[in-house]
């Protein structure tokens, strides 16, 4: 039973944001002026050949009451919340009321402070998550930004300025005026009508959860939504296999397992593969790296045409990705070495975006090589060759033989059992499946 005292709530109910069906935009309808909205990720859900719908799609209520320091809401936002936006943003219309259990006070005309259960460093945080949400015109730009502020690695446990810079970087979003709204009076206007929403609810314990108006735990969020649905989307299909097949049972110690298989899908420009790799991959490979074996598969939802005696690509993010796509396929060809293909395209990624300019990515791209002692000249060489489109076109035939529906995808000894785990929580999956369990895994 997924419920807890505090913290978090969620309902599928009326908007506060509001999800539009072909852009994927989000809007307040309840607080007009807000900040300008930051350019949209128009990529940021990568559907492979989706079609621009011929009518408005059924779409599935949500609300979620939450406080940024809550263990609890930061669980559920980062395993359950974050994968089944990833994969149903089209669908969902999403309400998000970053307040929980605090406490509003009007000390003079038109000037609040706040109490929060889990003191001021929460009440700033939650500041910084109404100001993403009203800055931010995406919802899955938003739940991403939101999910990286609680990751749970992230030191002092996240929700802060440091935080919010650190996510700026992997996610390609400028939390400069995100952070200005939240010292100022914006925050607290926003605070106080989070506030204000969240006592009309009165809920008394977190997460409590309402889907179409009925009462969930909360304990299998993305199948329960997808049940919701009167002709459930055909992402929710794909969901529903690995529902329906449960993990391979590994609690027998007998049975021996001292190397696990990862392969990660993902596209160079894309800000959520970036964050896999900064926040899962590279740090689950530093500690673990002797019982993994990764592939990396850098092409995402691109196309392969052959010109004459060449070929040629059309990427999600255009020509900069597909050009940052033959730089990472050149690196883990010219590295022989996953440990430092990781670490060196783990850089190019966190430190570029869409927004990158040319100049500014070969700067980048010697500087990451300086970081590792990288062969950045040879990796240049084969960027600009025969050989670098070869190896792209041989990624492009891998991906779309597996056919992912988003970037980036995971697969763990070639299955899709884990997918939602690895996304959240890499090591600890890693951890389970290995058996005797490592000195390196807790216990």
């Amino acid at each position: 039973m997924f419920l807890y005292k505090t913290h978090v709530f969620l309902i599928i109910s009326l908007s506060l944001i509001t999800v539009r069906a072909q852009d994927d935009e989000i809007f307040s309808n309840l607080i007009d002026g807000g900040l300008t909205p930051m350019q949209n990720f128009k990529a940021d859900l990568y559907e492979v050949d989706r079609k621009e719908p011929t009518e408005e799609p059924e779409k599935v209520e949500i609300k979620l009451f939450y406080e940024c320091l809550c263990p609890d809401c930061r669980l559920f936002d980062t395993t359950s919340l974050k994968p089944t936006v990833a994969k149903l943003a089209p669908y969902l219309k999403l309400n998000l009321y970053p307040y929980g259990n605090a406490q509003t006070t009007e000390i003079s005309d038109g000037v609040y402070k706040f109490k929060c259960q889990h003191g001021p460093k929460e009440c700033y945080g939650n500041r910084l998550h109404a100001c993403a949400i009203d800055y931010l015109s995406n919802i899955t730009a938003t739940v991403f930004f939101n999910s990286c502020l609680m990751d749970s690695t992230r030191k002092n446990n996240g929700s802060d300025d440091e935080a919010a810079d650190e996510c700026g970087r992997i996610l390609g979003i400028h939390p400069g005026q995100i952070k200005f709204c939240a010292k100022h009076d914006r925050g607290m206007y926003l605070l106080k009508h989070f506030g204000d929403e969240s006592k009309k609810v009165g809920f008394k314990y977190v997460p409590y959860i309402l889907i179409n108006g009925v009462e969930n735990d909360g304990s299998k969020f993305m199948k329960d939504v997808c049940a919701a649905f009167k002709h459930p989307p055909a992402a929710c299909a794909q969901a529903q296999a690995s529902f329906s097949r449960p993990p391979t049972d590994t609690s027998d110690v007998t049975t021996i397992k001292d190397k696990v298989q990862i392969k990660v899908y993902y596209e160079s420009l894309c800000p959520f593969s970036a964050q896999f790799f900064v926040s899962q991959l590279k740090p689950t490979m530093e500690r673990l790296g002797p019982y993994l074996d990764i592939h990396l598969i850098p092409y995402g939802h691109a196309k392969t045409r052959r010109v004459k005696s060449a070929y040629k690509f059309t990427c999600q993010h255009g020509i900069p990705e597909c050009f940052g796509n033959t730089v990472q396929a050149c690196a883990i060809d010219v590295l022989r070495n996953i440990t430092r293909a990781v670490s060196f395209n783990a850089c190019l990624l966190q430190n570029t975006s869409y927004r990158s300019g040319y100049d500014y990515f070969i700067s980048v791209f010697h500087w990451c090589g300086s970081q590792d002692n990288v062969d950045v000249q040879t990796i240049w060489r084969c960027v600009h060759s025969d050989h670098g489109s070869v190896l792209v076109k041989r990624y492009g035939d891998e991906t779309h033989a597996l056919a992912p529906s988003f970037v980036p995808f995971v697969t763990i000894d070639d299955s899709t059992i884990y997918q939602d785990h690895a996304l959240t929580n890499l090591y600890s999956t890693v951890c389970k499946l290995l058996k005797p369990t490592p000195r390196e895994c807790p216990l």
